[in-house]
């Protein structure tokens, strides 16, 4: 191996092990033995030069579906995965895959990007490849459930997106919810918080997940936010999923839940004004939730694995 050949294999190394494995630069430099300084400028070098082994096989998509449902829901885009998924996970990964073919088309320099939280959107940032982009902005759209090692919490996944685009980023300094509603409206004033939001506002996409009050997948549950007890009455309100922490009906209606008033998210009128939404949610244990938020019209662009979709042209 020629010395070129060695400098590439090392670059690969350190690219890997930062853009795959969302190691730190500490964590790098301790691994591989390579000084800490030395580790920012050959993460620099791989992006500038693509010296990164990222390997994605996307799965296929089902264009037929994919046209019928843009059709039935007046969706500007649809991406069906059309593959088998074991386990969950190996559906979020799927699901990430497309997502992030779909996001590679619609890339460009001095764009801002609104994100807010979910699995399959970290599978999307952990498929793209890495790149130098200019004048590019990420900004949270929801707060944090404030658990440090989930990767796909909102603060993290905007790190993530920041580096694998060589992005700038502007952070939602808050908690996903709050005791309280005069709390919330406090906290909405704060200046940092406030003008965060604003700045979500102006965004070009949004990359969101659509939540549904599945007992196995409520992420505000997961995360300690609402026990069961409380999940059982949002149900029995006709609630069936949410969107950016806002939770609504079957018919895509927001309900008027005391939850709805402690999110520090992005208001959905705000969100509204976003002219292009991307949404990546499968398992048709969410059927329910993305047909809500379908009808709500709350996404411009959908991905989905075929049996989800399914479920939804069959419900519509």
């Amino acid at each position: 191996m020629d010395n070129n050949e060695s400098r590439n294999a090392i670059l690969a190394r350190v690219a890997s092990l930062y853009f795959n494995q969302n190691k730190t630069q500490q964590e790098i430099s301790d691994i591989t033995g390579i000084a800490r300084s030395m580790v920012s400028h050959m993460i620099m070098e791989a992006r500038e030069r693509g010296v990164v082994e990222i390997k994605v096989h996307y799965p296929w998509t089902s264009k037929h579906m994919e046209k019928e449902l843009s059709a039935r829901f007046g969706l500007e885009a649809a991406r069906v995965m059309v593959m088998d998924a074991a386990t969950h996970n190996d559906l979020l990964v799927g699901l990430g895959e497309v997502f992030a073919e779909y996001f590679d088309e619609i890339l460009h320099d001095n764009m801002i990007i609104g994100i807010s939280w979910g699995s399959a959107i970290q599978h999307m940032i952990n498929a793209l490849k890495p790149r130098k982009m200019s004048g590019v902005e990420i900004v949270q759209l929801i707060g944090a459930t404030g658990l440090e090692s989930n990767l796909s919490d909102g603060p993290l996944l905007a790190q993530l997106l920041t580096n694998r685009l060589n992005a700038t980023c502007q952070y939602l300094h808050a908690p996903l919810v709050v005791d309280t509603k005069s709390a919330r409206d406090s906290l909405l004033e704060e200046k940092s918080i406030k003008d965060t939001l604003n700045r979500a506002s102006q965004a070009d996409v949004a990359l969101v997940g659509i939540g549904s009050i599945h007992p196995d997948l409520y992420s505000l549950k997961i995360a300690g936010y609402v026990t069961e007890k409380e999940r059982q009455r949002l149900q029995d309100a006709g609630v069936v999923g949410d969107f950016c922490g806002h939770h609504f009906d079957i018919n895509g209606s927001i309900v008027d839940i005391d939850i709805n008033d402690r999110v520090i998210s992005i208001g959905m009128p705000a969100l509204r004004k976003i002219h292009k939404i991307v949404a990546v949610a499968g398992d048709v244990r969410k059927g329910d939730a993305i047909l809500g938020a379908l009808r709500g019209k709350f996404v411009h662009v959908l991905a989905t694995d075929y049996t989800t979709a399914q479920y939804l042209l069959d419900h519509s």
